[in-house]
Formats: structure tokens, C-alpha cells, sequence
């Protein structure tokens, strides 16, 4: 990643975390957590949440059909990982970032926008060299 020198100042782990049904990852002090994803790596997302994911979601050529509980998302096993790695491992990595560029440096203090948007902004900055690496979708 690009800035890993300034990055991973006070990031201890990355580590896999076991899946969970209500988040993609977390940030602890020190700490980010990509979860586990489900067997079944078709995701039904809420309205909102899709419109969250949508840029993602659209880069990496994911189906997507609305329904009446909401947005279901059709992953394969490499459009998962690639989420993983520049959504949510980025987003988690936002609040990091947040928390180390705060004069205490002890929690995070711009919160989800934040996050969110500084995952967008880094994945932009990798897009390309991600697909000479894993390929085109």
C-alpha cells in the first residue's frame, strides 16, 4: 500500500476475524479486523446499505437485483476478496488513520464519513496496480 511507512504507525495487527452478520470488519486501538465471510457469498444488502457499497460494488462488476428485502449482491469467491481488500480492509484502515492523525491519538474522532471516504479515495490510488495484480472484473 502506498504511505505504509506513515500507515502502519501504531497498527499492531491485520488480522481475519470470524464472520459476523452485522459488519464487515472493525477498528480497535491498534487493531484491524476483516471478518470471515459467509459460505454463501451472496449478500443481501438494505436499500442503504447498497447505496453505501455502490461504488464498490459497481467497480467490481458485482450483480446486483433488487427484491423485496432488499439488494441482492451475486459475489464470486474473487469479487469477495476484492471487496475485503478495498472496501472494507481500507475503510477499517480509515479509522486507523483517523485515530493515529487525532493529537491524542487514542480514538478515532471523524467517525464512518470519514472511513468510508478514505477507503474510496485509497482505492482509487491502487485500482490500477490491484487489477495487474488480480486481474480485471
Amino acid at each position: 500500500l502506498p504511505d505504509w511507512n506513515e500507515l502502519s504507525v501504531g497498527l499492531n495487527a491485520i488480522a481475519l476475524a470470524p464472520g459476523s452478520w452485522n459488519a464487515w470488519g472493525y477498528h480497535i486501538r491498534g487493531v484491524v479486523e476483516v471478518c470471515a465471510w459467509d459460505e454463501n457469498i451472496w449478500v443481501e444488502m438494505s436499500q442503504e446499505g447498497y447505496e453505501a457499497e455502490r461504488h464498490i460494488l459497481e467497480k467490481l462488476n458485482v450483480p446486483c437485483e433488487l427484491g423485496e428485502g432488499g439488494v441482492l449482491c451475486k459475489f464470486t469467491e474473487d469479487t469477495a476478496k476484492a471487496h475485503q481488500l478495498l472496501a472494507t480492509l481500507l475503510h477499517e484502515l480509515g479509522h486507523h488513520h483517523d485515530r493515529m492523525t487525532t493529537k491524542s491519538k487514542l480514538r478515532t474522532s471523524r467517525g464512518e464519513t470519514y472511513a468510508e471516504e478514505y477507503a474510496k479515495a485509497y482505492a482509487e490510488r491502487i485500482w490500477v496496480d490491484y487489477q495487474k495484480i488480480f486481474g480485471v472484473f
